[in-house]
């Protein structure tokens, strides 16, 4: 139930600024469903720009203020994925 909560949030909370037309260069993001918020913002860099994933991951990473747990997840998807 808790996973579904994070991708619900996360992935569903980065739709909905898309939605709203809200395009943010910075997003702090604090909390376990931020991981998901950081996929999705690449996904949609890829859909947007149709780069790689490792390209809009860098991108889109660059404005991310994130604490330092979720820096490491996030550094080890990219290291699964290559």
């Amino acid at each position: 139930m808790r996973l579904k909560q994070e991708i619900i949030l996360g992935i569903g909370g980065w739709r909905l600024l898309r939605e709203l037309g809200l395009r943010p260069d910075v997003c702090h993001l604090n909390e376990g469903h931020a991981a998901f918020a950081v996929l999705e913002r690449a996904r949609c860099y890829m859909d947007d720009y149709k780069k790689p994933f490792d390209i809009a991951l860098t991108v889109t990473r660059a404005g991310i203020s994130l604490p330092r747990t979720l820096r490491l997840r996030l550094d080890l998807i990219a290291l699964i994925r290559s």
